[in-house]
């Protein structure tokens, strides 16, 4: 039988268990979460706290998440309709999600092009693209580029590669201008599986206010 004290120090280790317990389950992402809403736009997320320092743009159109110093690991910009689309030929029998999804393609490209002394950059083909919906039921698109670096020098072939991934996330609200998220990451690199899956993670927790 157990003596009074017995039964104290049962409890005891009984409480210190469940704890330990709790706190394996729960896990350390938990704690690392960070929130951010943008009533302006209409949506929230959640992203790596601890990972990342979050810089709102002035206008609050977009978003960088920044580690270890480096300006633009993750970047978030909205994309609406009308804007500049006398650049791009829709097809005919386009929806307005369809149109939306080609201009945010065009600025994922747009971001890669750049001029230099030494040479260039341009992005061309999307690859690996997906359509899917997150776990809030929002329609999505995730896609890599192709990425091709040119030199100054006559006769010297681009270099190409794939980078990525990037994320269209349709934020649309029912009678209200189309609008979207474009989730980038870093210029001209692409993802490691690591990293991937914390793009997903951040991708799924849009939710549209």
């Amino acid at each position: 039988m157990f003596r009074s004290g017995d039964i104290v120090k049962h409890r005891q280790i009984t409480f210190w268990i469940v704890v330990l317990i709790l706190i394996e389950n729960v896990g350390s992402e938990v704690f690392a979460q960070g929130n951010y809403t943008n009533s302006k736009v209409g949506y929230s997320l959640q992203y790596n706290a601890i990972k990342y320092n979050l810089i709102v743009g002035w206008d609050e159109s977009y978003f960088w998440l920044r580690e270890g110093g480096i300006l633009g690991n993750i970047e978030v910009n909205l994309v609406t309709i009308p804007r500049n689309t006398y650049a791009i030929k829709f097809p005919s029998n386009a929806t307005t999600k369809d149109s939306l999804f080609e201009i945010a393609i065009q600025d994922a490209k747009g971001s890669c092009a750049s001029d230099g002394d030494e040479g260039s950059t341009d992005c061309k083909d999307t690859v690996q693209v997906k359509y899917f919906k997150t776990k809030a039921g929002i329609p999505a698109v995730k896609f890599f580029l192709i990425f091709e670096e040119r030199t100054n020098i006559i006769g010297e072939e681009p270099e190409q590669k794939t980078v990525g991934p990037y994320y269209i996330v349709d934020i649309t609200r029912p009678n209200s201008k189309s609008k979207a998220l474009l989730v980038s990451f870093r210029f001209g690199q692409q993802a490691s599986n690591a990293e991937m899956k914390e793009l997903d993670t951040l991708v799924n927790s849009i939710k549209i206010l």
